[in-house]
């Protein structure tokens, strides 16, 4: 596994499927996550349970004072054009805290380093200003808008479509593996 200054990403556990679905059905967390559609879907304790034996890639983040969950993680790839895109989210109580940043250095490290990627892609809702914020911070580009995609909180919002090439990158210091 791999750690940064205050967070690691673990395995996803069987105790751990009541925690990612209170996220999935936590609506201020999940207006902000990016799905096809741009609909709102419910998280069952059957579909948590389904992700976790499924291929993806799939991880809790957390605190490494108290292992306490305070979010969850997945990465999709195209491995065709070696391409990836990392979703996250962070419990309420944890974010505006540096959680956000720590987590995505540490998806670009494993998707660059680990997974030997070309590029990372991401899905942004404009109102969602923090995570604009966050990856622009990490020297992503902004690659299209796609204007009025999405309909949350009563009205439409632009996507933005972001990317990041790996010679962009610059190398995360503050990562390191997990022993």
């Amino acid at each position: 596994m791999y750690k940064n200054k205050n967070i690691y990403f673990d395995v996803i556990r069987d105790g751990d499927a009541q925690k990612i679905q209170s996220f999935y059905n936590d609506y201020e967390i999940q207006v902000g996550i990016e799905d096809t559609g741009c609909w709102i879907r419910p998280g069952s304790i059957k579909n948590v349970n389904g992700m976790i034996q499924g291929d993806g890639a799939y991880w809790t983040i957390k605190l490494l004072d108290n292992d306490k969950i305070i979010g969850f993680i997945s990465i999709g790839s195209n491995w065709l054009v070696k391409t990836f895109e990392p979703m996250f989210f962070i419990d309420k109580a944890y974010q505006k805290k540096g959680y956000g940043r720590e987590t995505l250095e540490l998806l670009l490290m494993i998707g660059f380093s680990e997974m030997n990627h070309r590029k990372c892609v991401a899905t942004i809702f404009s109102f969602n200003k923090a995570s604009k914020a966050n990856f622009v911070n990490r020297n992503f580009t902004i690659e299209g808008v796609l204007r009025e995609e999405c309909f949350r909180k009563g009205q439409y919002w632009d996507v933005y479509k972001m990317g990041l090439m790996i010679d962009e990158w610059e190398k995360v210091e503050s990562c390191q593996p997990m022993g």
